[in-house]
């Protein structure tokens, strides 16, 4: 009853918080390892509000004590050198995020790899976005979250991504929100027939590639492995031909990002 009312209360201050890149694989869900309280309550504007102290004692009181446990370690926490949650809102964070890139899924990126790595992160997640750069869909459809994953994860996406991303040792590249930003993704126009074929066929081999890895990460033997492996990457060549056609790139254009690994 009552009990049970209390708790459901209180886990809606506990997000999934994707915040290790090594947690995003491509085309593949994201299942965050970690849990974060976020004591604030959604405003108007999908902003948050902090949930004032003693509305938190009273109403999660195991979050508060929780918290509380910690007090003096969180009121030492430092941006720039300056204290900023020494006072009554002691157990802030200090950026908040908002309620509008929590709820809705997400496309969210490994920010160290050698080529671009997009996942799905499902919806009411949290995430950092230095380790787990996401992009968030104005139209969160299906079949649109499953066109840009294919178009961000191909090698066409990883040669842009290279030069306006910073560079890391041993070839890797911090794959960062600005950079992700300025990735010219290409909208098509699905009134029109050759438009609306592109968006199909990029659409059916992504979700047959997340079916694939799907299949993949709960694979037994080493022969299963292999076949899936192998089916996976034809899927990507016939993506990667699809986005090169989809943005008009020459044999010799090709032949460049190709080379460039």
């Amino acid at each position: 009853g009552s009990q049970a009312r209390g708790l459901a209360l209180e886990k809606a201050l506990l997000l999934p918080y994707a915040l290790h890149g090594e947690e995003v694989s491509r085309y593949a869900a994201t299942k965050p390892d970690s849990i974060v309280i976020y004591p604030y309550r959604e405003g108007p504007d999908g902003g948050p509000e902090l949930i004032a102290e003693a509305e938190l004692k009273r109403d999660y009181p195991r979050i508060h004590a929780h918290l509380v446990s910690f007090k003096d370690r969180l009121r030492q926490r430092m941006d720039s050198r300056r204290l900023y949650a020494s006072g009554p809102d002691w157990y802030r964070h200090l950026r908040a995020g908002a309620f509008r890139y929590i709820r809705p899924r997400k496309i969210v990126f490994k920010a160290i790899a050698k080529r671009a790595s997009a996942g799905i992160l499902p919806p009411n997640t949290a995430f950092d976005g230095a380790c787990c750069p996401a992009v968030i869909l104005n139209r969160p459809h299906e079949d649109d979250t499953a066109y840009f994953l294919g178009v961000f994860n191909s090698r066409l996406a990883t040669y842009y991504l290279k030069s306006v991303c910073p560079p890391k040792l041993n070839n890797y590249i911090e794959f960062t929100a600005r950079g992700l930003a300025s990735f010219p993704v290409r909208c098509l126009d699905l009134s029109k027939p050759p438009d609306k074929s592109t968006h199909e066929r990029i659409t059916s081999l992504v979700k047959n590639m997340l079916e694939l890895t799907t299949k993949l990460s709960v694979a037994k033997t080493p022969q299963e492995q292999t076949a899936l492996e192998r089916q996976i990457a034809a899927i990507d060549t016939q993506l990667d031909t699809l986005i090169y056609a989809l943005y008009g790139l020459t044999d010799a254009e090709i032949k460049i990002v190709e080379a460039s690994g």
